[in-house]
């Protein structure tokens, strides 16, 4: 028998983080337990702050107040420190990713078809009477 009420530590949690930039409150006293085998979205408006708790998550910043923990442990020493924990995330800035290159394929490799294109077809005209009919220019 499974028993969903036995308390498990929670996975990542943040406990109390405030942050705050050139004094300008951005986080204040964020609490957030994350528990094994969950999958939690984090949604907001622009500037609720979203990404920089995740940053504080990564290491990337360092929290005003309050810590970040993996399986009850703190974790402290920025991204080194994260990583080791196995805690990273994915930007949704490209830009914090300087060197991003697409690699480009082998020669060898083989390439997608070419998409066909429809013939263009030329303009439908009619011929054109050199001058209109006698029953359109006559009048009884």
């Amino acid at each position: 028998m499974n028993d969903t009420s036995v308390d498990q530590t929670p996975l990542l949690e943040v406990r109390g983080i405030s942050k705050s930039f050139d004094g300008v409150p951005v986080l204040r006293s964020i609490d957030l337990s994350l528990a094994p085998g969950t999958v939690t979205a984090l949604a907001g408006e622009n500037g609720a702050g979203k990404s920089t708790l995740m940053k504080i998550v990564a290491g990337q910043y360092t929290a005003g107040e309050g810590v970040v923990l993996v399986d009850g442990a703190i974790i402290h020493g920025g991204v080194a420190a994260a990583q080791k924990a196995q805690v990273a995330i994915v930007p949704q800035e490209l830009a914090s990713i300087p060197d991003l290159r697409t690699p480009s394929p082998p020669p060898d490799a083989p390439r997608a078809p070419t998409p066909r294109r429809r013939p263009k077809r030329p303009p439908t005209t009619y011929p054109q009477p050199a001058s209109p009919p006698s029953w359109a220019t006559s009048r009884p």
